[in-house]
């Protein structure tokens, strides 16, 4: 009676929200305690296991990796993204092979031996202790079950197809995602050179003006819009620099090096042409062939399948049964026993579970099904964005080439002029300004072709005939 009103008064105390001293009924193990107050930093690594900092090849294994096949090869069997779908598909495939067993019997054996005595009041009828070895063999097989184990397989065979498009994914994911990041770096190293060169025009320009004003000829301010420009050129540079060390550790993440590997790209050639094929080819292709598509119509078969499975098991089910063992005893007879029999099992839905198991996973397929339309619109506005994009940053590239090679010719024209007197120091300015800008316009477009190019063929599931031969989904 006291213990009742002592936990009524700490239940009591809780609920009220007072602080209350836990007992040891309360913590038995004494977790609680080692719980740290709100706002303490854990200290110490608690016996994990360190991750180690992956090492950086050779010098002659990195002198390959300059192109982007070399790349993506080396991407796809060291990124840990691989490995982590291609063990998911493992997984699968032995599902697959735990979902194929209930095609064969179980067999069962138990092997025990046992000591035992019965102890009883009256001292005559007390029995001494006995030893014995029990041995048994039990054999289970189902026979029939309306259509539940071969639901259960089917259904594992869909989520090892639906596993094996995600492997298919997961490649062509690593290597467009090596792809962008290669375009980035190349992107940035051009960056670099665009300054290095508008560093070295306003050095140019900042001496020739030294020179006039020195000579008398030009004013300070023009000396002083000289120095601006090349201070402000040797900004941009160094951004630039920064920012292609961050493009570099990005290419060496995405291909599964380490974060400070020394890696150098190739210059980006000029777009060769339009595409082979109509935006119809690569709309049916994507439809066809994308990987990220299959995986979620297979998800679909997967769902349907448990619809089936569920159905059958409301339906009875027939077993043979059989059992064989064996008894010994030291100081008795051995006994020995068996048993065959069918064993016809029933289930009564009274409960009503099995109805809404039904209704569950028939709301799943019809949501896989949604989810399959969505994918399949995203997939076929990824095509479409990256087919006209492409399109577009070719024109860019070709007009802002054109403009590069105006601006040049400008330039060139007003840095006489202004040796002359014919032009002041903002119009040397404008145009210096007007090509670096042209020349970034010209990169830019030209980065954009590859990315547009890369996600096409990545969103179509098609294979460019520049990239290494890769597993292509069938």
């Amino acid at each position: 009676m006291l213990a009742s009103l002592v936990m009524a008064g700490v239940g009591s105390a809780a609920a009220h929200g007072r602080s209350v001293t836990p007992g040891i009924l309360d913590d038995p193990w004494g977790l609680m305690t080692r719980v740290a107050p709100p706002g303490t930093y854990s200290p110490g690594r608690h016996h994990l296991p360190r991750i180690r900092r992956p090492k950086r090849p050779p010098r002659a294994v990195l002198a390959d990796l300059r192109s982007l096949p070399a790349l993506t090869a080396w991407a796809l069997r060291h990124n840990p993204r691989t490995a982590l779908a291609w063990q998911e598909w493992r997984a699968e495939a032995a599902a697959l092979g735990v979902a194929k067993s209930v095609w064969l019997p179980a067999v069962n054996g138990v092997f025990a031996a046992q000591r035992s005595a019965t102890m009883v009041r009256a001292p005559a009828a007390s029995v001494g202790p006995a030893n014995g070895l029990y041995s048994t063999l039990s054999l289970d097989e189902v026979l029939f079950h309306f259509g539940y184990r071969r639901a259960s397989v089917a259904k594992a065979r869909a989520a090892f197809l639906a596993a094996r498009y995600n492997v298919d994914d997961a490649i062509q994911q690593i290597a467009l995602a090596v792809a962008d990041r290669y375009y980035d770096l190349a992107e940035a190293h051009q960056d670099v050179a665009i300054y290095r060169y508008d560093v070295r025009e306003a050095r140019r320009v900042y001496t020739a003006a030294r020179r006039l004003y020195h000579a008398h000829l030009k004013p300070i301010t023009d000396l002083d819009l000289a120095k601006t420009l090349w201070a402000q050129a040797r900004a941009s540079l160094s951004e630039a620099r920064g920012l292609e060390r961050v493009r570099r550790g990005e290419l060496a993440q995405a291909a599964g090096l380490p974060v400070g590997t020394p890696l150098s790209v190739v210059s980006l050639p000029a777009p060769a042409g339009p595409l082979p094929y109509t935006i119809r080819h690569w709309l049916q292709a994507a439809l066809a062939h994308n990987p990220s598509l299959l995986a979620d119509l297979a998800l679909a078969r997967e769902a349907h399948q448990a619809i089936r499975e569920a159905a059958a098991q409301a339906l009875p089910s027939v077993s043979l049964l059989g059992s064989a063992g064996n008894d010994e005893f030291p100081h008795g007879p051995d006994v020995n026993s068996f048993a065959v029999g069918l064993q016809i099992n029933v289930p009564f839905n009274i409960n009503f579970a099995n109805t809404y198991r039904i209704e569950q996973q028939r709301a799943t397929y019809r949501a896989a099904r949604a989810q399959t339309r969505e994918q399949a619109h995203r997939v076929l506005l990824a095509v479409w964005q990256a087919f006209y994009g492409l399109q577009s940053s070719m024109r860019s590239y070709h007009s802002a080439t054109i403009a590069t090679i105006s601006a040049r010719r400008a330039l060139s024209g007003i840095g006489t002029q202004y040796r002359i007197g014919l032009a002041n120091m903002l119009d040397l300015i404008s145009a210096e300004s007007n090509l670096v800008a042209s020349r970034i316009t010209q990169l830019r477009a030209l980065t954009d072709y590859y990315r547009y190019r890369a996600a096409l063929f990545r969103d179509s599931a098609l294979i460019p005939r520049a990239a290494p031969t890769l597993h292509r989904p069938r």
